[in-house]
């Protein structure tokens, strides 16, 4: 077994640079790439619906993505074999500024959810649009819905710095900043089959690509005006409807899928999306695939394929070659194909995969609610009454936990601990220290929580010690996907060595072991292996020891055995070598 390191202790608080690739819990949209295989990423943030979700806390409406060229030739395939894109070559851009200019390694802008509530007729929808280069390069936009008329939508684009997307007289298309306030709005039109057009509303002049130039010359709707978005959120989600008012859950024993979970703490609520040839594949989490037979298949082909139509305001509908949409049927909500949803069932809201945890103590006891409201570590197993959600706040550096009950854990008089906090308490706050896989809670009285003889949990040692440990567990994880700023982690076909460049990743199965520790492997593949250049190879006969520290909302520092955190570089590969917690140790989980 790989040894852990010693005396290595580290807070929630830790220095991460602004410009930290991922802040709260960020939505992707992203598209295929034309031309060589691709292996960076656009990142951004997703809204929750307009309504709070029981369970989740809401955030902004906005959304990010790019979108796939329409010119048709054969799909390039990324490292991992997957086709991405229909494009035969990236569409080139002339940018204004220096700092957007294209190089052969590529380009990748990336933007931070506002976090905002916008008002139904004024709303930010953040989207990454396809503007590809000849060496692949991808940027990163963001969509401003002004207003909305009929079936259109009225939108301006800007990137980074204010840089607005441009349209010359002649029809060229630039990036740089507006001469005037008024530069020519677009109106978004999404068409029956997914796919996106965008017009500047007073010349009536479609945006296109001829796959190599972007331009705006023709009047006339054409296949080269048309561009099939891609979600470019991490693929781990769940899926609300917003209807029901409930979460969509897997069922491994009858092979179907349900939407009738009003809080997404089982693994079961959990989803991948895989997205292949331009069409999805619904992959749940014990890695089954629903078909349009309504029942869960082993392997994924055109009868697990599904187009994703998106709609401003975070909504997305999953339909077939046959134009029949999944929606739940019944009153058990059995999600299956049909052609009459119901006020507007079809629909659901695309969220990240919540991050719920247990805590267990050294006495192998974990931290429970009983009696609606108090907090004992006496349960040796995991119930729905020991697991919480982990919230982070990025402004003041804390967590909280919220229970399946939807009330949070408090700090009270006499220093206990009570589930009957709300949000925005105070005593509901607790600071937190990491120690070789294990976590200390202090309160907001200064003290650190711990268990006493009689399993009541409490605030009152001014020290963490071993009574003050709890071993922090992914309830609802048995693999993680990890993403860096460089793209998911995974190993090539044939391949033995990790890297982190991959627009699909691979499946990281977490057995979790005692101590707080876990040891991981690929799914179908051996235990993870050191190298002596602090690489990661596939392979390995022993398995290793490594930590897990959740830093932010679905943002993970893992620990190696060496002593030094994970770490993606700019040529994609995964070291152990990071000496503390920055936007480079950072993984989007």
């Amino acid at each position: 077994m790989g040894a852990l390191p010693l005396g290595r202790w580290a807070g929630i608080s830790s220095e991460v640079p602004p410009a930290a690739p991922f802040t709260g819990s960020p939505t992707w949209l992203q598209w295929g790439f034309p031309g060589k295989p691709r292996s960076s990423a656009t990142r951004g943030a997703f809204g929750s619906p307009s309504r709070q979700c029981r369970g989740l806390q809401s955030s902004g409406h906005s959304l990010w993505g790019v979108l796939l060229s329409p010119t048709p030739s054969s799909p390039a395939r990324d490292p991992q074999g997957s086709t991405g894109g229909c494009c035969r070559r990236g569409a080139k851009l002339a940018f204004g500024s220096p700092e957007w200019a294209c190089t052969e390694a590529g380009v990748q802008v990336s933007f931070c959810s506002t976090h905002t509530h916008p008002s139904p007729m004024m709303w930010s929808l953040l989207l990454s649009t396809l503007l590809m280069f000849l060496s692949g390069s991808l940027q990163t936009w963001e969509l401003k819905v002004t207003r909305k008329q009929e079936n259109q939508t009225v939108v301006e684009l800007r990137g980074r710095q204010g840089q607005a997307l441009l349209v010359a007289p002649d029809g060229s298309v630039r990036c740089a900043q507006p001469a005037s306030e008024k530069q020519e709005p677009f109106l978004l039109e999404v068409h029956p089959s997914g796919a996106w057009t965008l017009q500047q509303e007073h010349s009536g002049k479609y945006l296109e690509s001829d796959g190599e130039d972007v331009f705006c010359i023709s009047r006339r709707l054409t296949s080269s005006h048309m561009w099939m978005p891609r979600l470019a959120m991490h693929v781990h989600v769940v899926l609300f409807n917003p209807s029901l008012q409930l979460y969509a859950r897997a069922d491994a024993e009858l092979k179907r899928i349900w939407v009738d979970t009003p809080v997404p703490y089982l693994e079961e609520c959990s989803f991948i999306l895989r997205f292949r040839d331009g069409v999805y594949h619904l992959e749940t989490a014990n890695h089954k695939f629903l078909s349009r037979s309504e029942k869960l298949v082993k392997t994924p082909s055109a009868e697990t394929a599904f187009h994703l139509t998106l709609k401003p305001g975070c909504l997305a509908f999953f339909s077939d070659r046959q134009g029949r949409v999944l929606y739940p049927h019944g009153k058990r909500g059995l999600l299956c194909l049909g052609h009459s949803p119901v006020d507007s069932g079809e629909w659901f809201v695309v969220q990240r995969c919540p991050q719920w945890v247990s805590l267990r103590t050294r006495t192998k006891r974990y931290v429970t609610v009983i009696h609606e409201s108090d907090v004992f570590a006496g349960s040796k197993k995991v119930t729905p009454m020991s697991i919480f959600h982990f919230e982070v706040n990025p402004s003041c550096k804390t967590v909280q936990l919220r229970g399946t009950n939807d009330s949070y854990l408090a700090q009270r008089e006499c220093k206990n601990v009570v589930a009957n906090g709300y949000c925005g308490e105070p005593e509901t706050n607790f600071h937190v220290l990491w120690h070789c896989g294990k976590i200390c809670l202090r309160a907001s009285n200064g003290c650190y929580l711990g268990s006493l003889p009689v399993g009541l949990v409490a605030a009152r040692a001014l020290h963490p010690g071993p009574n003050e440990e709890f071993s922090l567990r992914l309830a609802n994880r048995s693999f993680v996907l990890l993403r860096g700023p460089y793209g998911y982690v995974g190993c090539a076909p044939g391949h033995s060595v990790l890297q982190c460049n991959f627009l699909e990743p691979d499946c990281i199965e977490l057995l979790p072991c005692k101590h707080g520790v876990y040891h991981l492997q690929t799914r179908g593949k051996s235990f993870w292996s050191l190298t002596s250049e602090k690489t990661f190879e596939t392979g390995g006969k022993s398995a290793l020891n490594f930590c897990l520290e959740i830093r932010g909302n679905n943002l993970l520092a893992i620990l190696a055995p060496n002593g030094y955190y994970l770490r993606g570089d700019r040529e994609g590969t995964l070291k152990a070598d990071g000496e503390e917690v920055t936007s480079e140790t950072l993984w989007e989980f």
